[in-house]
């Protein structure tokens, strides 16, 4: 959901290369690769779906002002400012990162996984009004596929 709101927020129709004006020019290339790769065809304009998420968080946080009304807000299921925002995108990527070389013999704490949990939840309420989801219930094993997403 991250790189829908990515497209929507910062898109831009005049230009299909609008993603380079706010990653780096190795971001770039590598998220036209990764999307070349899974859809099949180079598309500067798509090249959003190959960030990954921590590239996703990245972006949001460099770029903070165009996003600050969904994720800092008066709501009670909101971030209290941009560096809390900034810190469960970290947080996030860590644990992600764990669990992804599981393998390895790291080992995610189980209070961990319910932090990762809370952070994922908070991330998702902030997206459910922008992004027109049904609901957060409907996107529950959201954090789940985050873990596993790339």
């Amino acid at each position: 959901m991250l790189k829908e709101l990515v497209q929507k927020c910062y898109s831009d129709p005049k230009n299909p290369k609008w993603l380079a004006s706010f990653v780096d020019e190795f971001t770039f290339k590598k998220s036209l690769k990764n999307n070349e790769k899974n859809s099949g065809k180079t598309d500067p304009e798509r090249a959003y779906w190959g960030l990954t998420l921590g590239e996703c968080f990245t972006l949001l946080n460099n770029n903070f002002e165009r996003v600050r009304n969904i994720f800092t807000n008066d709501e009670e299921h909101s971030f209290s400012n941009q560096q809390n925002f900034k810190t469960a995108g970290i947080f996030i990527g860590e644990i992600r990162a764990k669990v992804s070389a599981h393998a390895t013999g790291s080992k995610v704490k189980k209070s961990d996984m319910e932090l990762l949990r809370i952070y994922m939840n908070k991330v998702l309420s902030c997206l459910q009004a922008e992004l027109s989801v049904a609901s957060v219930e409907e996107a529950s094993e959201a954090p789940d596929q985050l873990i596993e997403e790339e």
